[in-house]
């Protein structure tokens, strides 16, 4: 089992799950290349977009065992299993601004 981040890696480094790899979604076809295609991959993103864009770009290039974790790293977080991330509650606050959230 691969966990898979696929948000970007400011979102990665705020918060993630222990052991999880951060494969940001625009780059996910690309860089899986280093996983075998028989990898039974797990992804996380803030909320689930990502996650399902990036099942889709793996599945298209021949990965079958991929899998959306419901509720993205809001749902993990809303679970108890880690503090809240501030970029996954307002991502575009953020990218827009150009600052961190604290």
């Amino acid at each position: 089992m691969v966990l898979v981040d696929v948000r970007g890696p400011r979102e990665f480094e705020a918060n993630h799950v222990r052991g999880a790899t951060n494969i940001p979604v625009a780059i996910c076809g690309h860089g899986m290349l280093r996983l075998t295609i028989r990898s039974r991959l797990f992804l996380f993103a803030a909320l689930g977009i990502a996650q399902a864009w990036g099942a889709s770009l793996l599945r298209q290039r021949g990965f079958q065992d991929v899998y959306n974790v419901a509720g993205g790293m809001t749902g993990y977080s809303a679970a108890g299993f880690s503090k809240e991330c501030a970029m996954c509650v307002a991502p575009h606050i953020s990218g827009f601004t150009g600052k961190r959230m604290s």
